[in-house]
């Protein structure tokens, strides 16, 4: 049975915890199925946690291709903007 979007979501969050030791604030950007090669891209917002009101946060963006039938991340690339 495939996976839905919010199983590849939370798939490609744990992906990066557990690549990254850095305290961040991840939020779900962009979702799309790709059919052609069976995988969902999910685009996570990666932003620095600060405590500083008047400071704004450093966001960076990354694509991760989830696999549509087994929930394994398979590439995480750099989404420029």
């Amino acid at each position: 049975m495939d996976i839905t979007a919010a199983q590849a979501t939370k798939a490609a969050a744990d992906y990066y915890k557990s690549l990254s030791e850095e305290m961040v604030q991840l939020s779900v950007e962009e979702i799309e199925k790709d059919n052609t090669e069976n995988v969902w891209l999910i685009t996570l917002g990666i932003a620095e946690m600060t405590y500083a009101i008047n400071k704004p946060k450093n966001k960076e963006y990354k694509i991760f291709k989830v696999e549509v039938e087994t929930g394994e991340v398979i590439s995480m690339k750099i989404r420029t903007i």
